[in-house]
């Protein structure tokens, strides 16, 4: 394996941060950089699907993100991620993006196998593309700041900084925020201020809880990390989430057909 030299002065920067951080050794420094910053220098490859049609898998059944996997898994077929979603809408006839929209709107939403791990202790978080899946492999992205969006709009949502690297770990793209709106407006069939953005709170929320929603996505990031990334039609918009535990939410989801 080759090995690299380093000048003095970035040596002594190197010292510096040992002594003054949680860093045991130069190592330690090194495998953290690459953990979480390697990925923003390497194009980003959207995932390649085979599929001719789409239904309902399993006849509408609804299940947690974490039993759709071990389904998939058992019938040996990959489960569709948000990359997947966006790669579908970029892609797709028109003819066929009529019949997709249509099943996820008859579903009330689509659960993916994109699973986001929000940090216990900051802002952070994984994007894990495929997560659990035995059949293709997983694509994980990680995030330094996740906002707290709510209802939020696309618009809004691609405006800053910290929101727009989000939704291109979402979508897995290294696509622009112009690029990514009008994708997704494609995907939906609508203009990007009806388009609505929600992730995780920050804190946990349980006044005036509304009827339809539950009290377990209210959960604040610390105490439920674990969920997964939807999407579905209602009161005249097309949101998409990745506010609903993995462990508990239990939603529809799509089945390709080839």
């Amino acid at each position: 394996m080759q090995k690299y030299e380093l000048s003095n002065n970035d040596a002594k920067k190197l010292e510096r941060v040992i002594r003054t951080t949680d860093f045991k050794n130069p190592e330690a420094i090194l495998r953290y950089f690459i953990e979480h910053y390697t990925h923003k220098l390497m194009p980003r490859s959207p995932p390649q699907l085979d599929y001719k049609d789409v239904q309902l898998a399993k006849k509408g059944e609804e299940n947690t993100q974490e039993q759709w996997i071990s389904y998939f898994n058992n019938v040996e077929s990959q489960m569709l991620s948000s990359a997947g979603v966006y790669q579908i809408a970029r892609s797709s006839s028109e003819q066929f993006l009529d019949r997709f929209r249509a099943t996820i709107d008859s579903a009330f939403g689509i659960l993916t196998s994109t699973r986001v791990t929000y940090s216990k202790n900051n802002l952070s978080g994984r994007i894990i593309h495929n997560y659990g899946s035995n059949i293709i492999k997983s694509i994980e992205d990680f995030v330094e700041l996740i906002p707290a969006f709510d209802y939020t709009s696309l618009t809004k949502a691609l405006a800053s900084r910290e929101g727009f690297q989000y939704l291109q770990a979402i979508f897995y793209t290294n696509d622009t925020p112009n690029r990514i709106k009008k994708v997704v407006e494609r995907l939906s069939d609508m203009k990007a201020d009806d388009i609505l953005v929600r992730t995780a709170s920050i804190f946990s929320d349980f006044d005036n809880v509304p009827e339809w929603e539950s009290r377990d996505d209210l959960q604040s990031r610390s105490l439920a990390q674990e969920r997964a990334v939807s999407f579905w039609y209602s009161d005249g918009a097309f949101n998409i989430s990745s506010k609903g535990r993995a462990d508990i939410a239990k939603e529809r989801t799509l089945e390709l057909k080839h």
